[in-house]
Order: C-alpha cells, then structure tokens, then sequence
C-alpha cells in the first residue's frame, strides 16, 4: 500500500492556458473618467482583482500577468512603467496580458489600465519577491499575539517589505453569524484586504509566521518582499482544494457527497462548530449563500479555494508557505487521508498557475498533547519526501502540552525562511536549511544504523545528553525505549537489549515528548520525527490500533471503581445519616441505578465476570482466588482487548482471579498491589489514580479495587 496515493484530478471547465483564469473582486487603485476620479466600488465596468493595489510587490524575473473585466469587446490599454500592451475585452468582458519580466527594483512603477473613458491607475509598485502564506490559526497568529512578537520586529527592514493581508468576514470562530457575516459568506465578498507598506502598526497585526519569514528573506536578499497573507483559523486542507478535484479524485471523493454539515467523513469539530455557527439562521430562514453541499462557510470543501486561492491566479508568485493540519490530525484515519489531500492541493495549486513546480514550503506540526499528531507529521514527511521542490520546516523544539497556538512564532517562520533561501535562492550561508531527514536504513546484527540528510558538519545533541526518544521493535511491532548513538557524521546507531531482531525504528513518535527532542544537525534544527516502518506496516499498524470502535482519539475514558459489599447507605438513595456529597454529586450528574445484580456472590468470581463478560460458570472462577479456584483457560479480558485498541491501562489494588496474568500482562500502569486489609492510606488510590489519568491524552482503561469492606475476615 501506498500513503501517497494517486493526485491526477481532470481539467476544470473554467481553466484555460496560463494566464486564462480570472478573478473578480475590486481593485482599490484610482478609477477617473470624464467626471474626474470616483470611488472604485461604483465602477463595474472597468474592474482590476483585489489582488493588484497602490504598494503591491510584482514578482521579479518572470512574466507578469495582469487581467481583469471590462465592457465587452472594449479596447483595453496597459501601461506597466515604460511598457505599453493593448489587448481587447472577451465576450464575457474578460481581458488579460503578460508584461515582460523584470529585474528586482526599489525604484516605484506605476499601472495604469484604460477602457475608454476609463482610467485605473496603481502606484508606488515594487519589483522583488512575492509569496503567498496561507493556512490556518497558526499562520493566522498575529505578530502582537507572539511572543516578543512587536520588540522582534527589525525596523531597517520594514521599507523594503509589503503586506497584503487578506481577512475572511465570516471566521470559524464560536457564536453564531449574524447579519453581516452571512453576507460575506458569498466567495467573491469573503476576502477583504489592501496593499500596504510595512509598518509598526500594520505588522503587529499581520501573521507572525508571514512576517518572520519576509523579514529573514528581505534582510538576506535585499530586495522588495511582498506577501499575500489569506490563512483563517480551523480551516481543513479539503476547503482549500476545488470541489471538482475533491470530487474526481478516487479516495476523496466522499469529502464532496451530501450535506457538507451532515457528512461523517469530514472532522467533528470543523461540522459542529459549522452548525454552531449556521444553525441559528437555518432555523429562522435566513438567506444563506450555499449550493448542493449545502450552506456556505469557511470549513466548508471547496469555500477557501474559491474565495481566496482562485482569485489570486495567475498574480505571479514565487512560491507557497503553508501552515496547517490541526484541523485534518484529528483522527488517525483522517492522518492517513492527508497523504492523498496534501499532494492534490499542491498539484492543483501549480497546475492552476501555470507556473511549473513552484517552491511549496510548509510547517510540520509542533508538539502537542493530541493521540493523532505523531502519525500526522509522519505523513507530512512522507509528502515532503514525495513531491517534487517541496519543504519542511520542522517545530518540533516549540510546541506547547495543550494550547494548539504556540506562540513562539519566530523560529517558525525563520525556519520557513532558511529553506526558501538555501533550497529556492541558493543563499551558500543557508546551505543546511534543513534539520537531519532520514535518508537511508541498514540492520547491523543486533542494531539498525540510520543515515540522515543534511547533518551538517556532523549531527549532535542539542543539550549535550544521550539522544532521546528513540524506540526500536522486532517483528511483532512492538516498540521499545532504545539506546541510540551518534556513529560518524551522518550516522545513528540504534539498539535494545529487548530487541535482538530489529527491524523497524522510530523516533519522536510521542505528541508531546518530554523531556524534550534534542537530536539535531551541526547548527541546531531538530530532526524531524520519522518511522522506518514501510506505507504498507504504518497503515496496518494504525488500522490495528484502531480495531474496536472508531479512533480512540474519540473514545471515552473509563474508570471502574470496585468496592465491596455496599448497600444503598449513601445520600443519593435517600439515607439520612449518610453524609456523601461527592457520590451524591456524581450520581446527579451521571445514571443512579435503582437495582443492583452480580452474577454470583462471591469476590473473586463477580470480578471474573468484570473481566470476561462470562458468568462464573462459564469462565471457571466458581470460587476465591485465595481458594485456588482458576478460570478454565486465558480468556480475552476487557484489559487485553482495550489495550489492543490503543488505551493505556491501569490497575490500582488487588487482580484477586487466578491467574492473574490474564489481566496483568495487559496493564500499562500497576500500583498498590497488596490487599490492603488494615484499610491503611486510602489516599494513595486517588493519588496513583490522578497520576494516571494526567500522564497522557490517551484514552484510558483505569480499575480501581478499594480494600475488603468485609472485616473481619
């Protein structure tokens, strides 16, 4: 089996050769004609995209299109600097040219485009280097929500940079719309934004990540920088990919079937916080913008594509940075699927251009406190290993345990920045843009020897400690902690003493590690997470994971707490002795049982049937463990089989079945072994029960077996 799946999606009706595509929205540029100059907005004849402004950056050494609408069959004149061009409106009102390429330049052009009496004239143009960065909250975060964000921006380069920040009207924020955002739901009224020169101000509430990058690029390059900023917070991959691609393309095809808000194959959070949003206006009959996948919206297949990425083309453009992925690591399923949705992003967004392969750099996400992420930034490598002049920048060194925004955004965006300086502008002194990527796998006896990519002068420990978070397995996949040491320049050498087999390893596959990563090249970027497990094992390891049920990311967590010969003396059965708030509370909250049953009333053999699911009878422990009495055979138990599924397990105080391995070859997490009959530090139950549960977001299987009640014996 292959991750990266197939990524060939048919022409669309409305493309056309490279500059064919054209895009509506309104120039804020100065409109004049016989009565002098007019707001642009009350023009319609003559309209430039939203794209194209006073200030803008265009793109140094390849051809410059530049298209818009016009009165049918009009004559349509373009003046870039020194350059003339003539060309004529369609019969649909469209026109377009290409301008010769041109050198960087801080010297300012003018645009000016005439339809008649018409006139549209831009100024204060730059030529330099243009880049698109979109994506989602993390691209969103704006410099003044970073840390040290403002006191981080570098003054002498701010008038050598442009922003163009593109904000949506109707964000995936909480509440619902009202009014006005409903309004904005329609594509061509999304996007808002103008041109600008950088500014105190104006950066503080531009992308951090945007911003780092275009200031690492101006200061080395020296030349104009623009940036075209669209990214909106909780947006999927699939909004961002045309309806028609999705729906042509073999295994996504059910991302575009029925009601967008309806369909279980997009994530739970991106559908409930739709309807949060929607709902409200669906029920009171309000106009919403929308069509057969139902109403529109910012998490909606298809809506960013339309309303942000397709007006832009074929604005020339150096390259892409792309930071997202939070709302598609949902799940484990939902991972594997951005094997396929990433590529076919990449491959529509150059195809739709016209512009070759162009650099597409992206982040890999960061540490965080979420089951599905360590299969997601595999897959993000495998994509980057996989499609042509396509870049990672690894974070795994400034994530955050549980907020999804870290906001040291500096590094991000510098990292972002090295590649597309060594890889993209060939900078000598950016030449290790890169962290160690694994480049090659070799079985040494009992080790497996790794080589990596871009090691620089040779790879090392960020902190001068034994590399960390290295797990190797045998053929039975399961993973072992593994002593893992730097063998010459390029090499790890990786074993156990657990493990006299090897064949697989692999490397920061934890949400969140702590302590921290600290394998990294000669000048400090961490490498990023891998497993050498082939497409075909990672797919069968995670599907086997996720055996019972769906993914268990989305599955409860469950504690079983076992207490012995109780009646019904607590205050939510009505005793009026029986102080019991926390119970009583516990009970309001959740399901009070009127009737009580166990399948037989002994200890050992009512917990048999906890553990099996069989009566007493059934499974053979028919008396006390204590007794001897023993099931007939090593039965599947709620351990074994929650523990295959992906739980963590635990168990606090006595098994008390024969044999005991029946649960406990099963249990993660094993304290307070004895029986306990003294009834001594009852605390401890809690408080190995709190250690527990706050150890990992991993769902969990937790049994908690209180002492005997019954005393004396």
């Amino acid at each position: 089996m292959r991750l990266l799946g197939p990524t060939t999606r048919k022409k669309k009706s409305n493309e056309g050769p490279a500059g064919g595509r054209h895009a509506s929205g309104v120039s804020r540029g100065t409109v004049s004609n016989a009565g002098g100059s007019v707001d642009r907005a009350l023009i319609h004849e003559l309209v430039l995209p939203v794209v194209f402004g006073d200030h803008m950056v265009l793109q140094s050494g390849i051809e410059l299109p530049i298209w818009g609408k016009a009165v049918p069959g009009s004559m349509i004149e373009v003046a870039l600097g020194d350059q003339r061009m003539n060309t004529v409106a369609s019969e649909e009102g469209r026109w377009s040219v290409r301008c010769s390429p041109r050198e960087s330049s801080f010297d300012p052009i003018t645009l000016t485009v005439r339809s008649g009496a018409e006139k549209v004239q831009l100024t204060d143009i730059l030529i330099g280097e243009v880049w698109l960065c979109a994506g989602q909250s993390n691209m969103e975060w704006t410099v003044a929500q970073s840390t040290n964000g403002i006191g981080a921006i570098d003054a002498e380069v701010l008038k050598g940079i442009r922003l163009l920040n593109l904000v949506g009207g109707a964000r995936g924020s909480s509440g619902k719309y009202g009014t006005e955002q409903l309004k904005r739901l329609q594509p061509l009224e999304y996007a808002e934004g103008r041109w600008e020169r950088a500014s105190t101000t104006g950066v503080s509430q531009f992308s951090a990540v945007a911003w780092f990058f275009a200031e690492a690029l101006q200061r080395k390059l020296s030349v104009p920088v623009g940036v075209i900023c669209p990214a909106v917070g909780g947006t999927p991959t699939e909004a961002w990919v045309s309806r028609n691609s999705l729906a042509d393309h073999p295994t996504l095809q059910n991302l575009v079937r029925g009601n967008w808000l309806d369909n279980p194959c997009l994530s739970d959070f991106c559908r409930k916080r739709g309807e949060e949003n929607l709902l409200s206006a669906i029920q009171a009959g309000e106009n919403i913008p929308g069509d057969k996948l139902g109403p529109n919206h910012s998490f909606k297949p298809g809506f960013m594509w339309q309303a942000t990425i397709e007006p832009l083309i074929p604005y020339a453009i150096r390259g892409v940075a792309w930071y997202q992925g939070e709302s598609n690591a949902e799940t484990s399923a939902r991972s594997l699927e951005q094997a396929s949705l990433l590529p076919l992003m990449i491959q529509e967004w150059r195809e739709a251009w016209g512009q070759g392969d162009f650099p597409f750099l992206f982040v890999q996400l960061p540490p965080l406190n979420r089951p599905a992420w360590p299969l997601f930034r595999e897959v993000q490598r495998r994509v980057q290993q996989a499609v042509p002049n396509v870049s990672m920048a690894v974070t795994m060194d400034v994530g955050d345990p549980s907020n999804v925004h870290p906001r040291n955004k500096q590094p991000v965006g510098r990292r972002l920045a090295g590649l597309a300086l060594g890889k993209t502008y060939s900078v000598h002194e950016e030449s290790l843009y890169a962290g160690p990527m694994l480049s090659d796998v070799n079985r040494e006896a009992t080790a497996i020897v790794l080589k990596f990519d871009h090691a620089g002068v040779g790879l090392k420990s960020a902190d001068g400690r034994p590399l960390r978070h290295f797990e190797i397995a045998g053929a039975d996949g399961k993973f072992f902690p593994a002593l893992s040491m730097i063998v010459g320049r390029d090499r790890v050498q990786v074993e156990s003493n657990q493990v006299r087999d090897p064949q697989a390893v692999r490397y920061g596959w934890i949400p969140f590690p702590e302590p921290g990563v600290n394998f990294c090249n000669s000048v400090g970027v961490p490498a990023s997470p891998f497993s050498t497990l082939s497409d075909q094992e990672l797919f069968d390891t995670v599907t086997s994971a996720s055996a019972v049920g769906a993914d268990v990311e989305k599955r409860p967590n469950v504690l079983l707490i076992v207490s012995e010969d109780n009646g019904p003396e607590l205050g939510c059965y009505g005793d009026l002795h029986a102080r019991t708030p926390n119970l009583d509370r516990l009970a309001s909250d959740g399901v009070r049982f009127e009737n009580a049953y166990v399948t037989q009333s002994v200890c050992s053999s009512s917990r048999s049937t906890l553990f099996t699911g069989l009566y007493p009878h059934q499974n053979g422990q028919l008396g006390l463990a204590t007794h001897q009495f023993a099931m007939y055979r090593r039965w599947p138990t709620t351990y074994s089989i929650l523990k295959k599924a992906g739980y963590r397990t635990g168990l606090i105080g006595k098994t008390h079945v024969n044999p005991a391995s029946v649960v406990e070859d099963f249990v993660d997490f094993r304290r307070i072994t004895a029986s306990n009959f003294s009834k001594k530090n009852l605390a401890d139950y809690a408080e190995q029960s709190a250690a527990f549960m706050n150890a990992s977001d991993q769902p969990f299987f937790l049994t908690v077996n209180y002492p005997d009640a019954h005393w004396p014996l």
